[in-house]
């Protein structure tokens, strides 16, 4: 598993399932081992791991992906210790992963914690990689493969005095992303529409889903007509100004079949999506089917499911390109923002960094205004828990508490400055 000319890799291919006689296929990933010299892959019984560890607790693709990335990380990271002749990895060489330590993890830790030090990777990348390989130590424990008595269920099994792991210490900075547009943030949302209509029009509708629906870029790029479950989308008198609801899907097998790599055109969460209706989500609406209507006549269109194409192929716009039209518009809306002298907000909006799923955000907090409470937001966002909304139910409250504390504080004030005057008016008129 450690010989030379050969290295770890991840490999996403379609698992084909029988299930009561039905023909089921899915996405999956898996890990495999890469000939250097032929380039042949080959599989790797480590794509057990992956299944067990990650496929059963979520249908997620990307935490398949991410947990297979940092695996075979560490496994890499182990070869190379054996061609510099480690003597503490020479073992692996020999018996590969039955003569697995902790020893070796311990060494990756350290590693990745010098690299931390020195301000190339983050302090929370460490501990994130720790607990995956704490997940990938117990399954081999599990499956009898670690020869290695290992305690789990008392903090990390790295974290021992005699392996003398070396941690980076936790990160303190205040993160570096953007999740909302402020107060101000239904004009400067209606703002960037207006500059997505006239830089990438093809995508404005996509936009709209995000700000008023909190879709993801990939699952925005996962919708066909066909997904707009109301209004109907054959129905041209009816432009959703009751109501909006989309059928949010995986149909990659539509729209992306000849394409291997589907990491940016991902459904995390299968629901149907409520917008917050508006007038603008009708205009742009009506105006998107328009557009598909144009390139239809003119033959452009080479699916006729997808909702969203490209301008210049005809081919269902993919995530990678969505999400380049989005930093297109960004750049022309900041400018505009500079050009037209709202300096505090283009401040604001250039502190941080912020991509597409800033939508998220914004909608999130459209719904905290017309005060949901976080259960019905976490519903709306098509999240799985409650957590991932904390972060912007605790902004508000903190900033609604400080508005509050400074009006008792300014009232505080002007009642006392109103009894400093009334007494001092009294002595006044008492001396006259």
């Amino acid at each position: 598993m450690f010989e030379n000319n050969y290295t770890f890799v991840v490999k996403e291919y379609n698992a084909i399932h029988i299930l009561n006689g039905e023909l089921i296929e899915e996405r999956v990933i898996g890990i495999g081992i890469k000939n250097l010299l032929s380039n042949n892959i080959y599989p790797s019984p480590l794509t057990n791991y992956i299944r067990s560890k990650y496929k059963r607790k979520t249908k997620s693709l990307s935490s398949q992906r991410n947990a297979a990335y940092e695996l075979i990380k560490f496994l890499n990271y182990s070869r190379k210790q054996i061609e510099n002749e480690n003597e503490d990895f020479i073992s692996l060489s020999e018996r590969g992963l039955f003569s697995l330590k902790l020893k070796h993890g311990s060494s990756y830790i350290t590693s990745l914690s010098l690299k931390a030090r020195a301000g190339d990777l983050t302090a929370d990348y460490v501990y994130r990689v720790e607990s995956y390989l704490i997940n990938f130590y117990q399954w081999l424990s599990e499956n009898s493969i670690l020869s290695e008595s290992v305690v789990f269920n008392e903090g990390s099994p790295f974290n021992r005095l005699d392996l003398e792991t070396f941690y980076p210490g936790r990160d303190d900075k205040i993160s570096d992303k953007l999740v909302d547009f402020g107060e101000n943030r239904y004009e400067l949302v209606r703002k960037f529409i207006a500059v997505a209509q006239d830089v990438a029009p093809e995508i404005a509708l996509g936009i709209c889903f995000q700000f008023f629906g909190g879709l993801r870029a990939g699952e925005v790029v996962n919708l066909t007509k066909a997904a707009i479950e109301s209004p109907y989308y054959w129905n041209n008198n009816d432009l959703g100004e009751e109501k909006f609801i989309l059928q949010i899907r995986n149909r990659t097998k539509i729209l992306f079949s000849g394409k291997q790599n589907l990491q940016h055109e991902q459904v995390k969460v299968a629901r149907n999506q409520s917008l917050l209706i508006n007038p603008d989500l009708s205009k742009v609406y009506k105006e998107h089917k328009a557009l598909l209507v144009r390139m239809d006549n003119r033959s452009l269109l080479k699916n006729n499911d997808a909702l969203f194409v490209s301008k210049r192929t005809g081919e269902p716009i993919s995530g990678k390109s969505y999400k380049e039209k989005f930093h297109k518009i960004k750049d022309e809306f900041l400018r505009q923002l500079s050009e037209e002298g709202r300096t505090q907000e283009f401040l604001f909006l250039t502190n941080k960094r912020w991509s597409t799923h800033i939508g998220r955000g914004v909608f999130t907090n459209f719904l905290l205004q017309v005060n949901a409470n976080v259960t019905e937001v976490a519903i709306a966002r098509g999240d799985k828990n409650i957590n991932s909304v904390m972060a912007y139910v605790e902004e508000t409250n903190a900033i609604n508490i400080t508005k509050d504390a400074i009006n008792n504080i300014r009232t505080a004030y002007i009642d006392k400055l109103a009894t400093i005057e009334s007494s001092t008016l009294e002595n006044f008129r008492s001396r006259g």
